[in-house]
C-alpha cells in the first residue's frame, strides 16, 4: 500500500508478472489494483494550532497559573537547596584526585544517602514543574 501525503488516498499496486527465469515480461507495467479513500473524519482533523476554548476557561486557567506559580517556585527552590545540601553531605571528606579518569565508586552509606534523599527531591522538582508521571519504555 502506498499512501498519498496530500489527500490520504491509499493505493495498492500489482507488480508485473515474472517469467520462469525470474525476469519481467517485456511491455508489462505496474498496474493499480484498488484505491481506498480514508474516512471522512480523517480528512477534517482539528487544527492543533488554534485555540477553541471559551473565555471563562481561559480566564480560569490564567488565575490558576497566577496563584500556583509562587507555590511551585517555592517548592522547586526548597527541593533544590535540600538536594544540594544532601549531595554535599554525601561527598564531604571524599578523597578523589580530580585528574583521575575513573574515580572509585562511592561507599555504601554515601550512595544510600544520595539515592534515598536526592532522587526523591529531584522527583518533587519534576512534579512541581508539571511532570506527573514518567513512563519508561521496556520496563
Amino acid at each position: 500500500m502506498i499512501q498519498c501525503c496530500d489527500c490520504g488516498v491509499r493505493m495498492k499496486f500489482r507488480s508485473p508478472r515474472k517469467s520462469r527465469d525470474g525476469k519481467r515480461e517485456r511491455g508489462e507495467k505496474v498496474s493499480l489494483i484498488r484505491s481506498v479513500r480514508p474516512p471522512l473524519w480523517r480528512l477534517h482533523e482539528p487544527n492543533p494550532f488554534t485555540n477553541n476554548s471559551s473565555r471563562f476557561s481561559m480566564r480560569f486557567s490564567q488565575i490558576g497559573c497566577m496563584l500556583l506559580l509562587p507555590f511551585r517556585i517555592l517548592v522547586i527552590v526548597f527541593a533544590v537547596l535540600l538536594g544540594a545540601f544532601f549531595a554535599s553531605m554525601s561527598t564531604i571528606g571524599l578523597n578523589v584526585d580530580k585528574n583521575q579518569k575513573n574515580p572509585p565508586p562511592l561507599s555504601s552509606w554515601r550512595r544510600s544517602l544520595q539515592v534515598c534523599t536526592v532522587a526523591p527531591l529531584c522527583r518533587i522538582c519534576l512534579l512541581a514543574m508539571g511532570f506527573y508521571t514518567i513512563e519508561v519504555d521496556g520496563r
